[in-house]
C-alpha cells in the first residue's frame, strides 16, 4: 500500500563536508542548511521507448451561458531498450476521459462540474512499484461577481471524497475545498 506522505525516491543527496571539496566544487553545488554544500544524484535514462498517442476533445455550446465539454486521451508505449533488472514503465495510464458542464454569466454566478476517469495503470519509480487503481473523480467549481471588478468563489476537488492516490508511494487523496476571492484591476 502507498504511504500517507509522498517519499522522494529518486534523488540522493551527497553532503560535502570537507574543506577541499568544498572549495573546490562549492561553484557547481547547492547550498543548504547550515551553509553546507549538496549534490544531487539522480537516475539516468533507463532506456528508449517508442511512445504513441493522441488527445481528443470537443465544446458544445448549448446557449451563450450553459456549455459542456468532453476529451478522451489515450497513450501507449514499446520498450525498445532498457537497463538489465529495470522496470520501465511511463506511469501515465493508457486512457483517461473527462466530462465538463458549464454555466456562466457574465457578470454575475458562475459554476461547474466535471467528471474524470482514469484507468488503471503501473507505477515504477526507485523502490516503489505498484498498480494505480482506477478511480473517477468529480470536481465543483462555483462563484459569484459581487460587483464588476470582485469575484468570490469556491473550487471542490474530489467533491465525493473518493479517496485515492495517483502515484505509487504517494499521498492519498481526499476531499479538498478552496475558497477564493479575486479583484480585477
Amino acid at each position: 500500500l502507498p504511504s500517507a506522505h509522498p517519499l522522494r525516491t529518486n534523488l540522493a543527496v551527497l553532503r560535502l563536508n570537507y574543506i577541499g571539496l568544498n572549495a573546490l566544487l562549492g561553484p557547481l553545488l547547492a547550498t543548504i542548511e547550515n551553509n553546507e554544500r549538496a549534490g544531487v544524484l539522480s537516475y539516468t535514462n533507463a532506456g528508449k521507448v517508442d511512445e504513441r498517442g493522441f488527445e481528443v476533445g470537443a465544446k458544445f455550446y448549448f446557449t451563450d451561458e450553459l456549455t459542456a465539454d468532453a476529451n478522451w486521451s489515450y497513450f501507449d508505449f514499446k520498450v525498445k531498450e532498457k537497463q538489465f533488472g529495470d522496470v520501465l514503465l511511463p506511469n501515465a495510464p493508457k486512457h483517461k476521459v473527462n466530462l465538463g458542464l458549464s454555466y456562466a454569466q457574465r457578470d454575475g454566478f458562475n459554476a461547474g462540474v466535471t467528471v474524470k476517469w482514469v484507468k488503471k495503470y503501473d507505477w515504477a519509480a526507485g523502490v516503489f512499484e505498484g498498480d494505480i487503481p482506477e478511480y473517477t473523480l468529480v470536481n465543483l467549481v462555483a462563484g459569484y461577481y459581487i460587483s464588476k471588478n470582485i469575484h468570490i468563489g469556491t473550487n471542490v476537488f474530489n467533491l465525493l471524497d473518493r479517496k485515492h492516490y495517483q502515484i505509487f508511494g504517494g499521498s492519498i487523496l481526499e476531499r479538498r475545498i478552496l475558497g477564493m476571492i479575486t479583484a480585477t484591476l
